[in-house]
């Protein structure tokens, strides 16, 4: 029987800060689409959160036949769920979470339920999670983007992702897991959170969706779970792309680049040229040579198109507000 139901999207990306949210409050809200749909935000102790990513990891290792009923009685289930949280915490430990939630209504087979228990329901496709997840990917990727932004003068560091899940709501408020196969990106920044760096993911997230197949390529080049050969190639077209798009032209990237260097940062454009013609040189003989040429300089691209889109964004906002 096919119905409409309203569905809770959450997923959960680390965040090292090395003293906590700037204020009193645990949870900060950061702006993003004004999409009553979705919601983005920093938080010391999602708990609720990251209780849906447990209970989801605990269905998910008894969901081979004969499993699922052994958490039936509440005692075996909340010790089944402390110890999926106890595996979470041995492998990713963070001060500071970035949290996303969003909601739409699906289309749902109830016939597709499979388990109910006094804390939750369990479904195999009543739904689709790939496309209850799909229209929030942009919003979240613009808000990782700019928080690695707001952070890279402090340091920049892979992206992983803790967990995501969608599930439906009764009127009790008991969730209704779906369990299908789905496809999701991996995302944790190192680097101490600010006033500043709050503000300064705001302003970045106004003007990310001008870059975002920028933002996108800097996303992917931290996934923690890409190759190096994956991030650095992701790492330089984000570089090379962020070039001609803010430089357009014919003439060459390094005289592009620049040109841009000295409109961004006349003081360290010397310097900068410099480093954009090492990083060029170890792109070109590692793809146009036979000879190995060292570790990827992933590290150092990321630094110098951080700083420059940043410097870009920043440049062009006045401009945005005073229109």
């Amino acid at each position: 029987m096919q119905q409409m139901e309203m569905c809770r999207f959450v997923e959960v990306y680390g965040f090292s800060a090395s003293s906590g949210l700037p204020t009193a409050e645990s949870n900060v809200p950061l702006s993003g689409p004004r999409d009553t749909g979705f919601s983005a935000a920093l938080n010391e102790n999602p708990s609720s959160q990251l209780r849906h990513l447990d209970t989801h990891a605990t269905i998910s290792s008894r969901l081979l036949p004969g499993g699922l009923p052994s958490l039936s009685d509440p005692k075996t289930c909340e010790q089944e769920i402390q110890k999926a949280r106890t595996r979470r915490e041995r492998s990713s430990v963070y001060n500071v979470y970035v949290v996303f939630e969003g909601s739409t209504t699906v289309e749902f087979n109830s016939n597709t339920a499979t388990f109910q228990s006094s804390e939750f329901n369990v479904c195999l496709d009543g739904f689709s999670n790939s496309t209850v997840a799909a229209p929030f990917q942009n919003p979240i990727r613009d808000v990782l983007c700019a928080l690695v932004l707001s952070h890279s003068r402090h340091s920049i560091e892979p992206i992983k992702r803790i967990g995501s899940v969608c599930f439906l709501i009764d009127s009790s408020n008991k969730p209704t897991y779906n369990f299908n196969p789905s496809v999701s990106a991996q995302i944790s920044l190192a680097s101490p959170t600010s006033v500043e760096i709050i503000d300064d993911t705001t302003k970045f997230l106004s003007m990310l969706p001008n870059y975002d197949k920028i933002s996108g390529l800097i996303v992917n080049s931290l996934d923690g779970d890409a190759s190096a050969l994956q991030s650095f190639i992701s790492a330089w077209t984000a570089l090379e792309i962020f070039v001609n798009m803010t430089q357009p032209g014919r003439c060459s990237l390094r005289q592009k680049f620049v040109s841009i260097a000295k409109q961004l940062d006349p003081s360290k454009a010397t310097s900068d040229e410099k480093e954009f013609a090492r990083l060029k040189n170890w792109r070109d003989s590692y793809f146009h040579s036979s000879h190995l040429v060292g570790d990827f300089p992933t590290s150092s691209i990321h630094n110098l198109l951080m700083k420059y889109l940043s410097l870009r964004i920043h440049s062009e906002t006045p401009r945005r507000n005073a229109g």
